[in-house]
């Protein structure tokens, strides 16, 4: 009886979330919010009707007459669902518009959120009921609800969707030590680079957690591990998948980043040694690993600052106003 009623809970929930989002479609007209959605709209026409690749694209109706590099300035993950779910319809003989699916793709990424927020936070405190109520909140948030309305077609939306995922991926790697679940964690990371640069917060609120558990002794090499992976392996990912390349690893926003893994990779490489080596013969030889430790970290944390600080930006707005590429090439320049 109780897994009935919370599941309807469950159930009535996602169900609102859904409704009031496509409230505006269904009782007006079918219109994009903005005219940011109504561009990424026509570059999911252009990539479903079979048209070039993303990064050989250049848009010459959006930036005359240069055109836009749309690979290298658009979200290319929020295209590349819309132009799946629409080919996989055709597929199965379902006819629906392709401007539909962008329409309704932010809500329905919204109403998947709803439900990995009932399973993060159940996850994370042990109890249901707070999953729940953690699921009601996301849905009626006022932050979100902008931002996942349907003709809102932008990458919030799937943002807040991979944040989840990356979040409970992550929480089930750090308490059951699964590398499976550490590789989701690390395809969900990409996922969120892929869809707005305003993911390079979860490293940093990652690393405050490394922080926190460091400075109260109860950083497990099982915790040290699933940080780690999602740490190389996440950024190798978010590499490959980010228009901004390079600076979805090594940018002046994620040097703080790097000093904690450093300084934390450090610490068990010490505790490994120190297995190694017979025991001290008095307490005062024991501080010396931790002044290696910290000294090997500032050196480390200056040297990274040093060279990021100078580092040119990267990413779409560098493209945009001619900071990235050839000289040729630089529409804001050429134009």
């Amino acid at each position: 009886m109780e897994f009935l009623l919370r599941t309807s809970i469950l159930i009535g929930v996602v169900s609102l979330s859904i409704l009031y989002r496509l409230h505006s479609i269904l009782r007006f007209e079918e219109t994009f919010a903005d005219a940011h959605s109504q561009f990424f709209f026509e570059s999911s026409k252009h990539l479903t009707r079979g048209g070039s690749e993303l990064n050989e694209w250049l848009d010459t109706k959006s930036w005359f007459p240069e055109g836009r590099n749309i690979g290298a300035t658009s979200n290319s993950a929020l295209l590349a669902a819309a132009s799946t779910i629409f080919r996989v319809f055709n597929y199965l003989n379902i006819r629906i518009s392709l401007k539909f699916i962008c329409l309704a793709l932010s809500p329905l990424c919204a109403s998947n959120s709803t439900i990995l927020a009932y399973f993060f936070t159940k996850e994370v405190s042990g109890h249901r009921s707070s999953g729940l109520l953690a699921a009601a909140l996301v849905a009626v948030v006022p932050g979100l609800i902008p931002r996942s309305m349907a003709g809102s077609f932008d990458g919030e939306a799937i943002f807040i969707l991979g944040l989840f995922s990356t979040l409970f991926c992550f929480i089930k790697a750090c308490k059951h030590g699964s590398l499976l679940w550490n590789l989701g964690a690390c395809v969900c990371y990409s996922l969120m680079a892929s869809c707005w640069e305003g993911f390079k917060v979860v490293p940093n609120v990652l690393a405050l957690h490394v922080v926190f558990l460091l400075f109260t002794s109860q950083l497990s090499p099982r915790i040290w591990a699933a940080h780690a992976v999602l740490h190389l392996v996440g950024g190798f990912l978010a590499v490959q998948a980010s228009p901004s390349g390079m600076g979805a690893f090594w940018s002046s926003e994620l040097v703080a980043v790097q000093v904690v893994m450093l300084v934390v990779h450090l610490k068990f490489l010490r505790d490994f040694l120190s297995t190694l080596a017979p025991p001290p013969a008095s307490h005062k030889s024991v501080t010396v690993p931790h002044v290696a430790v910290v000294l090997g970290a500032a050196v480390a944390g200056g040297a990274t600052w040093m060279l990021s600080s100078g580092a040119p930006p990267c990413g779409p707005g560098a493209w945009l106003v001619g900071l990235a590429g050839p000289r040729d090439s630089r529409p804001a320049l050429a134009s």
